[in-house]
């Protein structure tokens, strides 16, 4: 028979299906995210996991690996079993990375992470029909990464890294970028030509504005290309009841840059504890000659700096982005093991 869990002086591993969670276990799930002492990550929220596994197939089948001490919840993550490795057919195993997964980070309360690392090491050598585990988009300056990698011996290891913005006393993230002078320039063009003021139009609060927001990138290059979200099986549905969630609780921003009643461009981002994560974005191709995304890219470092309580804000772009990589100063280091 498989075991699944083990008990400590004081603490518990244990894996559960998320078919299976209750109201209970939600808001201990809750109260463990809202921690200050527990790495902000939005994707390892209630609120982005069950629609995931609601409505992403590749989400299908997820369960979470946690800790428990004297009832309170001190780490949780995903892990979504697969016998694919590379679209190539491999033995079973398990990962904690699908679709729109920006950041794989457990939520870890400090000073837990090496015992986090330790249980899911010895779940996997005890289970007799799991036979990997890759993680993906680790904080790679994390303890847990780190207990990981030292516990598993010699495991596969690569590395990168993706833009981040860390709060300064002044909105100096920009300073000496040739790109600031190219984009006024574009924006002066477009208001003398059209009559019209371009503005950032805060959504947030407007359902509608998430499927304005799908429409629009269905309509432009990644539409073409298929990876839309309109374009892939339980996508939409998942974008929407994600944002609804958040909604919900205030913690989603959602931006448009409108000339007139006109969208040219549409930012959503997502708020955990002190940081504001850059989930997505899209523009109006009819528009490129102003560049509106990257307008509203760069309007976002300003939306960032006028809410102090966040200090840091995260891309959530590829590593191998190298434009993001150039407009975001700082760097989130990522490891995936």
């Amino acid at each position: 028979m498989e075991r699944d869990r083990w008990e400590y002086v004081r603490m518990d591993a244990r894996v559960v299906a998320l078919t299976d969670i209750d109201a209970p276990f939600i808001d201990r799930w809750r109260a463990l995210a809202n921690r200050p002492d527990t790495t902000p990550n939005p994707f390892v929220d209630v609120d982005f996991l069950r629609p995931a596994a609601a409505y992403l197939p590749e989400a299908k089948g997820m369960r979470l690996f946690v800790g428990e001490d004297h009832g309170d919840l001190v780490w949780l993550m995903p892990l979504v079993p697969t016998s694919r490795m590379g679209g190539v057919p491999v033995l079973p195993g398990l990962r904690n990375f699908f679709a729109h997964n920006w950041l794989g980070q457990p939520l870890i309360v400090a000073g837990q992470e090496s015992a986090a690392a330790s249980s899911l090491l010895r779940y996997l050598s005890d289970n007799r029909r799991v036979f990997w585990l890759r993680l993906m988009m680790l904080d790679a300056d994390d303890r847990f990464a780190q207990s990981l990698i030292e516990g598993a011996g010699h495991p596969f290891v690569d590395v990168g890294a993706r833009g981040l913005v860390v709060r300064r006393p002044e909105p100096t993230y920009l300073s000496g970028h040739n790109l600031n002078k190219k984009l006024r320039k574009q924006r002066r063009v477009f208001e003398e030509s059209s009559g019209e003021t371009l503005e950032v139009v805060d959504c947030s609060a407007d359902p509608q504005a998430v499927d304005d927001f799908l429409a629009m990138e269905a309509s432009g290059w990644k539409g073409r290309a298929g990876g839309a979200f309109a374009m892939r099986p339980g996508n939409a549905e998942f974008l929407k009841q994600m944002c609804g969630n958040f909604r919900e609780s205030g913690r989603l921003q959602l931006y448009a840059l409108r000339a007139g009643d006109q969208n040219l461009a549409m930012k959503l981002m997502l708020a955990t504890n002190d940081t504001l994560f850059d989930f997505a974005i899209a523009f109006d191709e009819r528009y490129a000659s102003l560049s509106p995304g990257l307008q509203l890219l760069v309007e976002g470092f300003q939306l960032f700096h006028d809410q102090p309580q966040f200090q840091m804000m995260d891309s959530c772009s590829d590593p191998a982005n190298a434009m993001a990589n150039r407009l975001f100063p700082d760097r989130r280091s990522l490891v995936n093991v």
